[in-house]
């Protein structure tokens, strides 16, 4: 928003109109044309009002969207403003706000982290600070403590507001401050400063109700002064209470509560207290169950009460003093369930009720102690003097006054035990007080009430609040002519309207001509006349005085016209209008005496003082029990000074007089909304309580004389401008002072007509202007000099460009060539420069760089680090080559690596400590992948790593043959001696030894089976199958007899099935060649070289050597036909003859095929069939199967090739001599079947084998390939003449063939080291 103003409501200006949600709010003028003005409010809707209204509006002023501290710094003061500034602040969370020094303190209902002790130092520090301190209850209290400190007299601090506005709060956090600045350091016991803040939790319990505006209302007023002695530390305090809504005790609002102090002992007390005091729940008693509420969400009675009694222990309380309080409170509850009736239907007298309420007058008497026939007498009937007569009789009561005996004894016990309290609770605060100390004050009082319904309480409140506010207004306007004598401006003339005639309307004493007698002078006057005054008197009286029609008119009472039970008193606030019923009884503070009597009589110490007589009063002035000779008109002399009006009056007399010996700070406290929520600003209710508070009698003492001030410097900057150029020049320049220059403008102004000048004042700090039109008038005088000026620079603006575009070619035409000749010259020159000082650099940084490179490989060659790191050093912050920035990476690398190596190293040797096997393997392989295989620390770990690796794998062998001595136990002593190399522990080993030993005898039968199987040894099947039967079967009885496995029971079940099968062979192939076993066992032993005899087998009985084997695996593994034919003619010189070498290949093939854990240890042999199938081939099926493999392994390559073959096979061989590979390799292997496959067949031609018949089969099975054609078995040697090799050809294959041998030799002793350590080899 904009709050400058052209002249009165022009379109576009801000003011504040009327709104009937927020009482107040900004809008800008949108048309002021004729009879109507549109507006437009700052949500955007529209408002419509007549031009004569709008006139009247205020302004907003340019101070609209600042944010202000102190409101009295508006250059537009009204409601809205005020309103406004305070509404948005609070939006916030800024709750406190300066009114000039008053402090508006808006109640946020929620907890704000805006106190504390760091906040308290920041506005003890900030006291004498240049600059201002925020708004904040802290920084008025510490303005007020340090007031009196630096000897400027006592201080109070004024807080009002309504109920619900924060007002006990904020007075607890002014003492809290004064208590953090001033409280004596703690010595482990509580000092004075804690006893004053421990006063609020017993003050607030008896004192403080939950009502329909508030949980924890004060229901009475609080003055404290806060002594300091000579050190200005805490000394002491006095306080004095206001006006207890003693009411309340018998009687509550619905929906609210009775004191907090009733419910907290119901709450709270103990389990003997409770039997002692015949306590109850709340429900149970009439004083605290008619309202509907006796629970409230925001006050913990159990925790309250805990607070209240260690609260009495710091207040010093005597145990009896507490019990005598609690034992009080437990009567006033029984008093109220105490209930009367008419005695057999007289009402003129009374009784009480039933069996519940004489059991509740028996707790009363019994709790106090008193006959109960006493208590009901007190209250049934009244004593009285007879005229003329000594004697005393007693007056019945009727139903409805015995019930108001009840009510009056309770709140007289209720109210005069609250006046003891607070007068116990002074005797402890000023047990230390100085007599000469000096005080802060604290007022915490009730605000302006204005209710529906109001009565004497609310006269009296507000009747406080009119005293207060004449304080208010005296000191505001002392302080107004303080500030403009400051300023030097004149103000003889200012005057202001105070409310010093309502005051008179209510206090009076009608001694003075001219003056009625006041409102509570008269309602003590129809007290006096006892029961013959009333309500209607009073008004009658009132009227009297102070009606348009009396001697003595008051224009700020009116009576009401259509009831005469109803006036209206216009107080500063707005006029309340007050319903007489009941003024007269509550302004009684009289109790009859037969109640006093009775109370006397009762033996707790407590309730005798509080009903003792007074002083003037001595025990011949009283009659029978207690009461006054004469009866109660006895006792109307003394009741004049008693009522509740006279006292009130009275303290605020002697308040008054206090608080105008006090320097006074004023806080008015504001409740944000009706519903207790925060972040909600109704701003109609605000609005009525910042009215109440009196802020806006401040705005009308501050309009009465210059409303709107303005720093000079804010003054002249805007203004200036309405001078001549000569004093914008000066004020520009700063060479004539601010507050010349704004005397010089305002002089301007009035030379010109625009303001008056009785209207305006140069003061020594800023400028005072009347009123609003004032200052309209000066905005409107700086838009007019504003549009000639700017008139007269468009003008200038004008011929500048006219003059520009005539003369631009001209200029820039010479300027251009002028530029480019100098150009080319600069040019010209700068190249020769820039090449000379570019060859320079370029040669002198090519060698620098050249230089470091150079350095830095050293360096990297050498692997000092240092060096490095000082070359990579000396390339940093400088341009580089491509070349120097390949270096510099490849050293930076280099230099990562040397720290990777050197970390490796470190944790290997950590891991080599610890022994760590995981660790170690990570980091071998680092190494390895680094280059640092030949580390020692790297082979040392490797060497670990194997250690670890072999150990653990052995010790897990030795341990899969304990459980289970079948696995690895044809290698448990190679185990055993390899655990005790490798340290593992003996008794371990022994274990594994005995338990060898036992399987020994069954290992040697396996090995005998499979070493027969392998070498094809008819005698050692034979043998073995035999001993593995007999073995069997004991194992078999054993397993029968639980004592063996079923492990056992199929022991050597592989290889007895394997021998089986080479028996049925070889039986097989004795059948074939019509020879029986007996001839192959005789031939077995002999040597004979005949091939037709018999079957050549070794000395040892075995067809297959080791040699044999491994000629045939050569044979099988031949990579090209030259080598296979090599491999296949050694094997038929190792044999001798053909027979022996046909027998040789069908051997390896039947162990190829049967011995499975030799052959094929991944994948063993399914468990066999005996009588069905032999690997899916019936035995005869698997030798045929031989037979046919062994013709289709080997290829025929000798005899009878073509010259294409010749060709071929020698491009074959030099291939093999350059170290290529062949092109071709050969498919067929000594496993392989021909099914489908090429083959040569005789004379060297392909031929494709068909489906034999049988009588070929026949043939072939008697045969058995020993006889017939050579081309058929394919054995034919192949020489070196008959595919033409060279000399050196046959040199390089016989170098071939020894090379081809190691290199088995060297893969088979690989294979044996990988099956016995299970380890990788590389």
């Amino acid at each position: 928003h904009l709050g400058r103003r052209n002249s009165a409501f022009d379109r576009g200006n801000w003011v504040f109109v009327p709104h009937e949600a927020d009482a107040w709010r900004a809008a800008r003028v949108v048309k002021a044309e004729g009879e109507q003005t549109r507006l437009e409010l700052d949500d955007g809707s529209s408002l419509q009002m007549a031009t004569a209204e709008a006139q009247k509006l205020d302004l907003c002023g340019v101070s609209m969207n600042l944010d202000m501290e102190n409101l009295v710094d508006l250059d537009a003061f009204s409601e809205g403003s005020i309103l406004h500034h305070v509404r948005k602040r609070y939006y916030q969370d800024k709750i406190y706000t300066y009114v000039g020094s008053i402090l508006v303190a808006v109640n946020p209902f929620q907890r704000i982290d805006i106190y504390g002790s760091s906040v308290v130092k920041h506005y003890k520090n900030s006291v004498n600070s240049s600059e201002p301190p925020a708004p904040h209850v802290y920084a008025l209290s510490a303005d007020a403590y340090d007031h009196m400190v630096s000897g400027q007299g006592n201080q109070s601090v004024l807080i009002s507001g309504e109920s619900g506005a924060g007002k006990t709060e904020t007075a607890k956090k002014v003492l809290n401050y004064l208590m953090e600045v001033a409280g004596s350091p703690g010595s482990g016991k509580k000092t004075i400063a804690d006893q004053i803040m421990e006063s609020n939790p017993v003050l607030e319990s008896f004192g403080n109700a939950k009502t329909l505006r508030n949980d924890n209302s004060s229901r009475f007023g609080k003055w404290m002064e806060v002594n300091f002695n000579s050190r200005n530390k805490i000394s002491g305090c006095r306080i004095v209470n206001y006006l207890l809504e003693k009411s309340r005790v018998t009687q509550q609002t619905p929906m609210e509560r009775n004191y907090h102090v009733f419910y907290m002992l119901l709450a709270g007390a103990d389990p003997a207290l409770r039997s002692k005091l015949h306590l109850a729940s709340p429900d149970e008693f009439a004083f605290l169950n008619k309202s509907g509420c006796t629970m409230v969400k925001s006050w913990d009675d159990e925790e309250e009460w805990a607070a209240m009694n260690e609260a009495f222990k710091t207040l010093q309380f005597s145990k009896e003093e507490v019990e005598d309080i609690y034992s009080i409170l437990a009567a006033i509850l029984h008093l109220g369930n105490v209930e009367f009736e008419a005695p057999d239907g007289n009402t003129d007298a009374s009784k009480v009720s039933n069996d519940s309420a004489v059991k509740s007058l028996a707790k009363v008497s019994a709790i106090l102690k008193v006959k109960a026939g006493d208590v009901e007498a007190s209250m049934v009937q009244k004593l009285s003097q007879m005229k003329g007569r000594a004697s005393v009789i007693a007056v019945k009561l009727t139903v409805a006054a015995a019930m108001s005996m009840r009510d009056a004894l309770a709140k007289a016990l209720y109210g005069r035990m609250f006046d003891w309290l607070v007068v116990r609770v002074n005797d402890t605060l000023n047990s230390a007080s100085d007599n000469d100390s000096r005080h802060v004050g604290v007022l915490d009082i009730f605000g302006f009430e204005v209710f529906a319904h109001n009565s004497f309480e609310q006269l009296c409140i507000n009747y406080a609040n009119e005293k207060l506010q004449w304080h208010f207004n005296d000191f505001i306007f002392n302080e107004e002519m303080k500030m403009y004598k400051s300023e030097g401006v004149p103000c003889e003339s200012m005057t202001f309207k105070d409310n010093q005639e309502c005051l008179a309307m209510i206090e009076a004493t009608g001694r003075n001509n001219g003056e009625g007698v006041g409102l509570l002078k008269l309602i003590d006057e129809q007290n006096n006349l006892g029961t013959s005054g009333t309500d209607a008197k009073f008004a009658a009286a009132a009227n009297q005085n102070h009606g348009k029609d009396s001697k003595t008119p008051n224009a700020y009472f009116e009576k009401n016209k259509t009831n005469p039970a109803m006036f209206s008193v216009g107080h500063f606030a707005g006029p309340v209008e007050y319903d007489i019923a009941g003024f007269v009884e509550k302004n009684a503070d009289s109790t009859s005496e037969s109640l006093e009597g009775m109370a006397r009589t009762s033996e707790i110490k407590l309730v005798q003082k509080l009903f003792e007589r007074p002083p003037t009063e001595g025990p011949s002035a009283t009659g029978p029990r207690g009461t006054p000779r004469g009866g109660d008109k006895g006792r109307k002399t003394a009741n004049k000074a008693k009522t509740i009006g006279s006292q009130f009056q009275n303290q605020l007399t002697s308040l008054m007089t206090s608080l105008k010996s006090t320097m006074p700070h004023f806080i008015r406290c504001v409740k944000a909304n009706h519903e207790k929520v925060p972040h909600k600003f109704d701003g109609k209710l605000c609005l009525d309580q910042l009215k109440y508070a009196g802020l806006f009698e401040a705005i009308r003492i501050r309009k009465a004389g210059y409303s709107y001030r303005i720093p000079h410097d804010g003054f002249a900057r805007r203004f200036a401008i309405t001078g001549n150029n000569q004093l914008l020049k000066l004020y520009i320049h700063k060479k004539m002072k601010p507050m010349d220059v704004c005397r010089r403008i305002l002089e301007n102004a009035t030379e010109q007509g625009v303001i008056a000048r009785k209207n305006w004042e140069v003061g020594k700090s800023r400028v005072f202007l009347k009123g609003a039109s004032d200052k309209a008038d000066m905005e409107e005088f700086r838009e007019s000099k504003c549009h000639d000026m700017a008139s007269k620079i468009a003008s200038v603006l004008r011929m500048f460009m006219v003059r520009k575009k005539v003369f631009k070619e001209k200029f820039e035409r010479k300027a251009r060539e002028a530029k480019i000749r100098m150009q080319n010259e600069k040019n010209g020159a700068a190249a020769i420069i820039c090449q000379t000082a570019f060859r320079g650099h370029f040669i002198r940084k090519r060698s620098r760089d050249l230089k470091l490179i150079v350095q830095l490989k050293i360096s990297m060659r050498s692997q000092d680090e240092e060096k490095i790191k000082d070359a990579i050093v000396a390339f940093e912050g400088r341009r580089i080559s491509s070349m120097a920035e390949n270096v510099l990476y490849e050293a930076k690398k280099f230099l990562m690596e040397m720290k990777e190596r050197q970390k490796i190293l470190y944790d290997i040797k950590v891991a080599l400590e610890t022994e760590q096997l995981g660790d170690l393997q990570d980091l071998v392989e680092r190494a390895e992948m680094l280059g640092m295989g030949n580390e020692t620390a790297v082979v040392d770990a490797f060497l670990m790593v194997s250690r670890i690796q072999e150990k653990r794998n052995v010790h897990r062998k030795l341990l899969d043959f304990l459980e289970d001595d079948s696995q690895h136990s044809e290698s448990i002593q190679e185990l055993v001696d390899s655990a005790r190399d490798l340290g593992i522990a003996e008794r371990f080993l022994t274990k594994v030894e005995v338990a060898y030993k036992e399987v020994a005898p069954k290992l040697q039968v396996r090995q005998m089976l499979r070493s027969g199987v392998e070498e094809v040894n008819y005698n050692k099947i034979k043998e073995g199958l035999e001993q593995a039967e007999i073995m069997t079967k004991q194992m078999s009885e054993e397993y029968d007899q639980g004592l063996r496995s079923k492990a056992y029971k199929d022991f050597c079940i592989v290889e007895k099935a394997a021998a089986r099968r080479v028996m049925k062979m070889l039986l097989l192939e004795a059948d074939l060649t019509k020879r029986s076993m007996d001839d192959l066992m005789l031939d077995l032993k002999t040597d004979d070289d005949d091939e037709e005899e018999g079957i050549i087998i070794s000395e040892e009985g075995s067809r297959l050597t080791t040699e044999k084997v491994k000629l045939c695996e050569s044979i099988a593994n031949a990579e090209t036909p030259i080598l296979k034919e090599d491999a296949r003619e050694e094997l038929m010189r190792e044999c001798g003859s053909r027979r022996e070498f046909d027998e040789t290949v069908r051997s390896y093939k039947w162990g190829k095929i049967f011995a499975s854990w030799k052959y094929d240890s991944d994948n063993p042999a399914k468990q066999p069939d005996e009588d069905e199938s032999f690997f899916g081939l019936h035995p005869a099926d698997a030798y045929e199967r031989s037979i046919v493999n062994q013709n289709a392994i080997i290829v025929q390559l000798g005899g009878g090739r073509t010259e294409e073959e010749k060709k071929q096979d020698d491009e074959r061989e030099v291939d093999l001599r350059r170290g290529l590979k062949p092109t071709q390799k050969s498919s067929a292997s000594l496993m392989q079947t021909p099914t489908k496959k090429r083959y040569y067949g005789a004379g060297d031609t392909l031929v494709v084998p068909t489906r034999k018949t049988e009588k070929q089969i026949r043939k072939e099975k008697l045969d058995m390939g020993m006889g017939g054609s050579r081309n058929v078995t394919g054995y034919e040697m192949r020489s070196s003449s008959r595919v033409g090799m060279s000399g050196d050809m046959k040199k390089m294959l016989k170098s071939r063939q020894r090379v081809m041998k190691k290199k088995m030799g060297l893969i088979s002793t690989l294979q044996r080291l990988k099956a016995d350590t299970n380890q990788k080899w590389k």
